[in-house]
């Protein structure tokens, strides 16, 4: 008795090219923007007054902020394309596109109500502002980690500056979750 044909039974003796037309692997569907944006920017909270007729949805600019200051840092932590300097070229891009935006973002979120965005975007722009100020050559926060002080950028390199700042971005972001706790 042969067994039941499925949609998805291929021969062994079929073709790749054959296969994967004789498989569908995925559909899509398109949606208008003005959906895209009721499903997925705006949320759904009742809320009093018409803030939400009034101002534009700040999600867009905190994750814009989110995206633009962890681009350059993951190329910088790859080394891609010979990208480095400890995060001189891109101080910029932590304290206005992480930090900016992102605390913007969260603070406009606070006044239409949002409070989980708020918790979040705050929290993770307080971080983007806290890698520029440490990576700040007038701050001297990796002077202290140098084993000569006439040269200061050795204290990025050394095994106590990563574990000292590595810890506070551990406690920082492992206090995220129970903050969202209390707030939710």
């Amino acid at each position: 008795m042969e067994a039941p044909s499925s949609p998805f039974r291929v021969k062994p003796d079929t073709s790749s090219d054959e296969a994967l037309r004789h498989i569908r692997t995925a559909n899509t569907i398109s949606i208008s923007p003005e959906l895209f944006e009721k499903l997925y920017l705006t949320p759904q909270q009742a809320v009093k007054g018409y803030l939400r007729n009034t101002f534009a949805n700040p999600t867009p600019v905190a994750l814009l902020g989110f995206l633009m200051s962890c681009t350059p840092l993951a190329c910088e932590l790859m080394g891609w394309r010979g990208a480095g300097g400890n995060g001189a070229a891109t101080l910029g891009t932590y304290y206005f596109f992480g930090g900016l935006l992102m605390t913007l973002g969260g603070i406009l979120e606070f006044v239409l109500g949002n409070t989980f965005a708020f918790v979040v975007f705050c929290s993770y722009g307080g971080f983007w502002l806290t890698l520029g100020s440490t990576l700040t050559p007038s701050f001297n926060a990796y002077g202290a980690y140098a084993k000569d002080p006439t040269e200061p950028w050795e204290g990025l390199t050394s095994d106590g500056f990563h574990a000292s700042y590595g810890g506070c971005i551990l406690r920082d972001q492992s206090c995220l979750p129970f903050q969202l706790m209390v707030v939710l």
